[in-house]
């Protein structure tokens, strides 16, 4: 198993697993399960600053990331560095309504298919991604075992 970092990823997570830096065609993390095989859920990371403006001017960058997800069968999970709480406390840089942020975000959700997680720190997040691959590398360890 080999965790995959987007190379555009600008403040990389860390994993106590194998790593692996390359241009991803959309997410900032993914999975290497095998040479043939990455597992079709990745994580677009989002701190404050990142998701204001990402679903702000931004959004159509984003929306493409989401189609280009779907187009490729694969799970798109947005990781949000921060609590709801502290993103409904808004962001200085942006004349967006907090509210509104959640709102579009649950609208992503319906409409897209893509998830969206709090998280209170970056440790918190690195630890839930590599444990969600982690478990799915498993399953597919046994799946092998058992077809083999």
């Amino acid at each position: 198993m080999r965790i995959l970092i987007d190379s555009r990823e600008q403040k990389k997570l860390t994993f106590g697993c194998t790593t692996e830096i390359k241009c991803l065609s959309f997410g900032d993390y993914g999975c290497q399960f095998s040479e043939n095989y990455q597992y079709p859920l990745v994580f677009e990371r989002k701190n404050k600053a990142d998701l204001f403006g990402s679903l702000t001017q931004g959004y159509d960058r984003l929306r493409k990331c989401f189609e280009r997800a779907e187009k490729a069968n694969y799970k798109l999970i947005i990781a949000i560095e921060g609590s709801k709480n502290n993103i409904l406390k808004g962001y200085s840089h942006s004349a967006r309504h907090p509210e509104s942020i959640i709102k579009q975000l649950e609208t992503i959700k319906r409409k897209y298919n893509v998830d969206h997680i709090f998280f209170g720190n970056r440790l918190a997040m690195a630890n839930y991604i590599h444990d969600v691959f982690f478990v799915e590398y498993e399953k597919y360890l046994k799946q092998i075992e058992t077809a083999g």
